[in-house]
């Protein structure tokens, strides 16, 4: 197959009319394809983030006064959202579906400048359909996701465009001979790891990327060059984590944030580990199936470049593909939404791939009729059109129910039923809006909550807006048994315990085990600390409420 064409100097193209209502025309499908998503509540994850974001807006440090183990750059992102959009859930779905967008316009000019405007056009499609999919919830197979709002504004929905953009720029550099931009793509690049610290793999990625372009060819600019570029790499990457450093400093808390981050995150990241491929495949399979396309044209496409093409630019698109792997694999148990780092690079080797692998003749109507008689072409084909039509059958009911409550045929309270994923999850999101309204009609001004095992219910605080009486956003690992004698959390299960005694909340909610079923789980003198604190509720609290999926409420006496 005849390349060359695709790889003319992209640089004197421009952008027409058609192709700019072409990639308009992408933009509207995005919109309508996540346009749900504005409906949605909020999952685990978000009520914990958009909780420790809101209190941030008044005032409060993260760790020292809300204390979690992820990292801090999503609560920066969630305020800044509050910020823009107003403090409601509302805010932080509008951010999701910008980065969305964001994301397939980074994929399409990538695409555009590496192998052109038809590879552009199918790869932003292919970011735009197969990005939309309910697959990444990673709760699909618990019924329980429908349609996102477990991925909804996850990290990793911020870091795909992120480092789609440091990509693009580095692509820039290297064509203008600009070493000096190769700064802003460090600074991309330190963003995202200032997300999450996994994507510290494309900084060894880059600097290698640079130091082949550099050595490597006639044009190559050797050691000066390539060291130019990768200072400027890591100094952008360390510039923008100073404003995060300084604020914990001038906070008195980098130390309470370093152990948070860095120390309780690894204890937790040994629970999550097994057997890394099993992870990988187990419980995610309707990822693979949802989004079969994309994996067997971005693998094909990966060969394809490595045997005929050969290219550096290339080796960076592959290098980068493998890297969100490695970021997915780094995780060491995986949830769908994890798997959202794959679209920009995958869509990118997609357009690329559809065009080399299908288009074998000069149209597409010529194409799919010569196909017939290539067994190779029949199978790719057949597996974008199941591909497609999988996705129809699976968002069918989605895309229903989101339109019956856009229509007022069911109401908030019906439509809110099915984001639910309880008992397989400590979360439930009715079950917590339910105790939210209760509090918020029947609670008095400035009274206190404070939840116990809560696995992201955070969100009762901040629908109803009630105060915490811990500095705890989560607390179901204070009472996992596999982490119950690690000595980090130990010592952070007496300060909650103790805690609840010196500040006696109001409101106390037992959340997934009633009373009972607490004292039968942790029974005898292993969990004595426990038991105690479950004497204690008993003598100076009162049964107010249950609610439904084990919500058990307590009012002081």
């Amino acid at each position: 197959m005849n390349t060359q064409a695709i790889h003319m100097d992209r640089s004197r193209e421009r952008t027409s009319v058609m192709e700019l209502s072409i990639l308009f025309l992408i933009m509207v499908g995005v919109f309508i394809l996540r346009f749900p998503t504005l409906l949605q509540p909020w999952g685990a994850d978000q009520g914990v983030y958009g909780y420790i974001a809101s209190e941030m807006l008044e005032g409060k440090v993260p760790y020292r006064d809300m204390y979690t183990s992820t990292g801090y750059g999503v609560f920066f992102t969630y305020a800044a959202l509050f910020k823009l959009f107003g403090n409601n859930m509302l805010a932080l779905h509008i951010g999701d579906l910008l980065a969305s967008m964001t994301t397939v316009l980074l994929v399409y000019y990538i695409t555009r400048l590496l192998y052109g405007k038809e590879c552009a056009i199918l790869a932003a499609i292919a970011a735009a359909f197969f990005g939309s999919g309910q697959a990444f919830s990673g709760l699909y197979d618990m019924k329980g996701a429908w349609g996102t709002y477990w991925q909804l504004a996850q990290r990793e929905v911020f870091m795909t465009p992120i480092i789609a953009a440091g990509i693009y720029i580095s692509l820039l550099a290297d064509r203008g001979r600009k070493w000096h931009l190769y700064f802003w793509t460090g600074i991309f690049i330190g963003l995202a790891i200032v997300l999450k610290i996994t994507a510290v793999v494309m900084l060894p990625i880059f600097i290698l990327y640079i130091v082949l372009n550099e050595f490597v060819g006639v044009s190559g600019g050797g050691f000066r060059f390539s060291l130019y570029k990768v200072t400027a790499l890591v100094s952008g990457a360390l510039v923008i984590q100073l404003p995060f450093l300084y604020y914990f400093w001038i906070h008195e808390s980098l130390d309470i944030m370093y152990r948070a981050v860095f120390v309780h995150t690894s204890i937790y990241a040994k629970l999550s580990r097994g057997n890394i491929l099993a992870n990988a495949f187990q419980g995610n399979s309707y990822i693979f199936i949802e989004n079969m396309t994309i994996w067997l044209f971005s693998f094909a496409s990966m060969i394809y470049l490595m045997i005929y093409e050969r290219k550096r630019e290339s080796y960076l698109v592959v290098a980068w593909t493998l890297g969100t792997l490695v970021m997915i694999l780094g995780q060491g148990k995986f949830f769908g939404y994890h798997y959202l780092l794959i679209i920009a690079p995958f869509s990118v080797l997609t357009g690329f791939g559809i065009k080399i692998f299908l288009k074998s003749l000069p149209t597409w109507r010529e194409s799919v009729m010569g196909a017939r008689k290539n067994i190779i072409q029949i199978f790719m084909w057949v597996t974008i059109l199941s591909n497609i039509g999988v996705f129809a059958v699976n968002s069918y009911e989605y895309y229903r129910w989101n339109g019956l409550y856009l229509m007022g045929k069911i109401s908030q309270d019906k439509y809110y039923e099915v984001f639910n994923v309880f008992p397989l999850h400590l979360y439930s999101f009715p079950a917590d809006y339910e105790v939210a309204n209760y509090l918020k009609t029947n609670a008095e001004p400035g009274a206190s909550l404070r939840t116990i095992n809560g696995g992201g219910d955070m969100i009762v605080h901040y629908l109803s807006g009630l105060e915490s009486s811990t500095r705890f956003t989560s607390t179901w690992y204070l009472f996992n048994k596999e982490l119950y004698d690690n000595p980090l959390t130990d010592q952070l299960r007496k300060e909650f315990i103790n805690g609840i005694k010196n500040e006696k909340p109001e409101y106390v909610l037992l959340i997934y085990y009633t009373m009972d079923e607490f004292r039968e789980n942790f029974y005898g003198d292993d969990y004595s600390d426990i038991t105690q604190l479950l004497d204690y509720i008993q003598n100076n609290y009162k049964l107010e409420k249950s609610f439904r999926d084990r919500r058990t409420l307590y009012r002081r006496i």
